[in-house]
């Protein structure tokens, strides 16, 4: 079985037609390869070793999301919402700088972070919130990663606090751990 994206006129039959050899298309093939914006979707092909074939192996939405999250999570806060979506809750070790235990169970290697923009957070204390300045990790494991909100000033050490979306526009918050 093949699925060609482009066949050459040493490679094509007559259409409606029998062949044998190396033909795999007729001559109204399209070029699928001729340009950048031509796209291929494939779906339900099984792939069988052996000679005798199976049932197609239907997986639910829930399993192959947790196989995707191995690699990567992204966690997205869209302006339209107007929502200051809690990331995680941390503590103030110092008055610049609180740290929060974010689980994510099951990536397959210790992740790394990437965030739209550092100003695309804050963190909440009591009664306000205080602009960050940056938003890393410090600590990272397979199961858990230690976030790392930093700010000018306006945290108490030992004070409990949230890392969180400022709100404003499209804001990400993403863990990678590609191969």
């Amino acid at each position: 079985m093949s699925f060609p994206l482009t066949a050459g006129s040493d490679f094509q039959a007559s259409a409606d037609t029998w062949a044998s050899g190396g033909d795999y298309a007729t001559s109204n093939q399209q070029n699928l390869l001729d340009s950048t914006s031509n796209n291929v979707s494939l779906a339900g092909v099984q792939l069988e070793i052996g000679s005798v074939d199976t049932d197609f192996a239907h997986e639910d939405f829930g399993t192959t999301l947790q196989k995707c999250q191995r690699y990567f999570i992204q966690h997205t806060s869209v302006a339209a919402t107007g929502n200051d979506n809690s990331l995680v809750t941390a503590r103030a070790n110092t008055t610049t700088h609180c740290y929060g235990a974010f689980q994510h169970l099951g990536m397959r290697a210790s992740p790394s972070i990437t965030v739209s923009d550092a100003t695309d957070f804050k963190v909440g204390i009591p009664g306000a919130s205080v602009a960050t300045t940056a938003v890393s990790l410090t600590w990272q494991s397979p199961d858990i990663s230690t976030i790392v909100g930093a700010v000018s000033s306006g945290l108490t050490a030992g004070q409990a606090v949230d890392i969180k979306f400022d709100g404003g526009g499209v804001r990400t918050f993403a863990l990678s751990a590609e191969l």
